[in-house]
């Protein structure tokens, strides 16, 4: 009996003692661990991974048990585990992981949108890093363009910190323009470059942006054409890194627009970084969307919206941003969509511009929409 059959098999078990009886953590732990005592060809590995499987959940991602005091975020129950990634879709053991992109603090980190006011306590990548660890986050998606730096020894110790918090992570390129929609061979280099740049930090996962809202309303066909050139190239390159590249839909393309620029490409090393107002942003439905996407989909922005009255139809922020679950967004149906498609990444909550109602209350949005998160991957069937 292989150690993998042997987790399988006792995952399987696990998920229905806790799940199907009434019983307290503590004694269906001393269930499933006398069963390992029992399979005494099992081996030491196989006894290991169960034992960290069960010992690293937590009440906030598995309602019907309770244990409390765990300092550990969701993420190290399973990122030290050594759980097969599969294992995160094929079992309710493991619930979808929820986290945070650093764009949300966009404005602590220096980029002060013209009708906002400077924050009073300016962002660090540290200041961030451990915002997201106290909210209880599993992943972080990092933002290029925030970085102090992108020096080796830099990329190196944002690793050591990463691995320490337990974060599973995503490494964001492409902040405002990304390739201005094929028009940009500078830009193209640059995010080739930023390929390393993502392998230094631990990432298996580079966010990209083939265009933005610049560029919206000029012809769509000649930029995907363009762009479906380029990325075809630098999956290439990232391929031979073990990286995904995963573009973002950037309030410039719709479903079938992407889904095209997909095909087009035509690699397992080129997806989607899912935004679930941007497809709104330009009058496409995001759940249908989402059912178009969901196996294509590497990495997320789950952000809500609602208008703003008065202002412009045409502005990107008429849609403006909101509290997970206050607005217009299906969100518990776009993330049962991504379970239901095998996704094994983590739902990152993003902001930009602030609705009204939240105007220089980032933090309370920012809190409310992790604790809705956190909820909505519970419920998850």
């Amino acid at each position: 009996m292989s150690h993998l059959t042997f987790f399988f098999g006792y995952i399987e078990a696990t998920v229905g003692v806790m799940y199907s009886s009434t019983l307290p953590l503590e004694s269906a732990k001393m269930k499933v661990l006398d069963k390992l005592r029992d399979e005494g060809e099992a081996g030491e590995v196989g006894s290991e991974l169960i034992r960290k499987s069960i010992f690293r959940l937590t009440d906030a991602s598995c309602p019907k048990i309770s244990r409390a005091g765990n300092p550990k975020s969701a993420a190290f129950r399973l990122a030290s585990s050594g759980a097969p990634a599969c294992c995160r879709s094929t079992f309710p053991f493991f619930p979808m992981k929820i986290g945070i992109d650093s764009y949300c603090y966009h404005r602590f980190f220096g980029e002060v949108y013209p009708m906002q006011q400077p924050a009073v306590q300016p962002f660090t990548m540290d200041t961030f890093l451990r915002r997201a660890r106290d909210l209880g986050c599993d992943g972080v998606s990092l933002e290029s363009c925030f970085f102090p730096s992108h020096d080796a020894e830099y990329l190196k110790a944002l690793r050591a910190q990463l691995d320490a918090f337990g974060f599973d992570r995503v490494y964001a390129w492409g902040h405002p323009d990304g390739l201005e929609a094929g028009g940009k061979p500078q830009a193209f280099q640059d995010m080739i470059a930023h390929i390393d740049h993502a392998a230094a930090i631990g990432a298996t996962v580079m966010r990209v942006v083939g265009s933005s809202l610049q560029f919206r309303f000029a012809p769509h066909e000649p930029q995907l054409q363009a762009l479906a050139d380029w990325f075809r190239e630098a999956v290439a390159v990232a391929a031979r890194k073990g990286i995904r590249l995963a573009v973002e839909n950037h309030i410039d393309y719709n479903a079938d627009e992407i889904k095209w620029l997909i095909d087009r490409v035509g690699s397992e090393y080129f997806g989607i970084n899912l935004d679930t107002a941007n497809f709104l942003r330009v009058l496409d439905d995001p759940l249908e969307a989402t059912r178009k996407l969901a196996k294509h989909v590497f990495a997320t922005h789950v952000k809500d919206v609602r208008p703003v009255k008065g202002v412009n139809v045409r502005e990107w922020y008429y849609f403006s941003s909101v509290a997970a679950g206050t607005g217009l967004v299906q969100i518990p149906e776009i993330a049962q969509l991504l379970k239901a498609a095998g996704y094994t990444g983590f739902l990152a909550f993003e902001t930009d511009m602030p609705h009204p109602d939240y105007e220089g209350q980032e933090e309370r949005m920012i809190e409310e929409s992790i604790r809705y998160l956190k909820r909505v991957a519970a419920n998850l069937s």
